[in-house]
């Protein structure tokens, strides 16, 4: 018989109303939350278990780490990841440029398009401050 032991690693902290854990990938509940911690925040609606130990099994945190996953091989690093009232997909990344991305039916469209709004504003004098495109035929740029 042989037995593996292994750490688990922190992935993000899940933040559930004013309470906020760090989870691993699995989302299971490692403890609480520390201030010095610089990883995704996966902002999910308040009244969740966060106890040390649990498994998180929410719709929407599951569908947080998923978005995250995909996201993140986009070379797009998000701070924050959050579903709107209508359960559309709500980024935000460095220098607080939200991405509103909506269902995450067609994700791989949209941050293909998100890529393409970045890489043609970049280099201009104006800051961004959103890219809707939850409607990717009519991309949306909201500017500072």
């Amino acid at each position: 018989m042989r037995i593996t032991v292994s750490e688990r690693a922190p992935f993000a902290i899940l933040q559930s109303g004013p309470e906020s854990a760090m989870v691993d990938r699995a989302l299971r509940v490692l403890g609480p939350a520390t201030e010095d911690e610089e990883r995704p925040v996966l902002i999910v609606p308040a009244g969740l278990a966060l106890w040390p130990g649990e498994f998180v099994t929410a719709r929407e945190a599951v569908a947080l780490r998923d978005a995250y996953g995909a996201i993140s091989e986009r070379r797009i690093i998000p701070l924050s990841l959050t579903l709107d009232r209508y359960g559309g997909l709500v980024i935000t990344v460095r220098g607080g440029l939200r991405l509103l991305l909506g269902p995450q039916s067609d994700l791989a469209q949209k941050l293909t398009l998100v890529d393409a709004i970045l890489a043609q504003v970049v280099h201009g004098q104006r800051r961004i401050a959103a890219i809707d495109v939850r409607a990717p035929g009519t991309p949306v740029v909201v500017y500072r």
